[in-house]
């Protein structure tokens, strides 16, 4: 069963890379780089204080970001467990692989999945009312995660699980968020 599983994730990896071209390269490593997202973090951050005033919106960022601290240490702490090689580092497939740029450490679970829809899926749930549009947010997660597979830095289970991983967490953060910042009795 693991063997078929693993089987699935490898044709799937040497697929979507195999859709990139050398055209797009320089966009997909930009898009994958967290650097280039800090706009996104300073935009949620302006939108929580705007909507929930200065008090009620340094503790929205101060929980969003305690948030996220948890699920890149969680991350690490399964990467190390599970150590499972990059595609572009497992020796079965990479020369299956476009190899745009190389990385090290381990695939599995992605911590730009887990990160990403971390910080999107908590910041959808603290302003999905007061704001119309937010969801339009999750386009940043899922191009993200995208240029992980384009890259071949990650299997898609390991994206998958990523992005699981960080609805979970987000979800114990907006449970922290309602009863502390909120207020609400849970």
């Amino acid at each position: 069963m693991l063997d078929k599983f693993l089987h699935y994730d490898y044709e799937i990896i040497i697929f979507l890379n195999s859709l990139g071209s050398e055209k797009w390269d320089w966009f997909w490593l930009f898009v994958t780089k967290p650097i280039n997202w800090i706009w996104l973090v300073i935009y949620l951050s302006y939108l929580f204080i705007k909507t929930f005033g200065l008090k009620k919106g340094f503790q929205l960022i101060l929980t969003t970001f305690l948030t996220c601290v948890i699920t890149l240490l969680t991350v690490e702490f399964i990467k190390r467990g599970v150590a499972r090689l990059r595609p572009i580092n497992n020796e079965e497939i990479q020369h299956l692989l476009r190899i745009v740029e190389q990385t090290k450490n381990y695939s599995f679970v992605s911590g730009h999945a887990a990160f990403s829809f971390t910080l999107v899926f908590l910041s959808f749930k603290i302003l999905q009312e007061p704001i119309k549009f937010i969801g339009i947010i999750f386009i940043f997660p899922l191009l993200f995660a995208y240029s992980r597979l384009y890259l071949g830095f990650h299997f898609l289970s390991d994206i998958l699980s990523g992005a699981l991983l960080g609805f979970g967490i987000a979800n114990l953060g907006w449970w922290a968020t309602k009863k502390w910042i909120f207020k609400e009795s849970i």
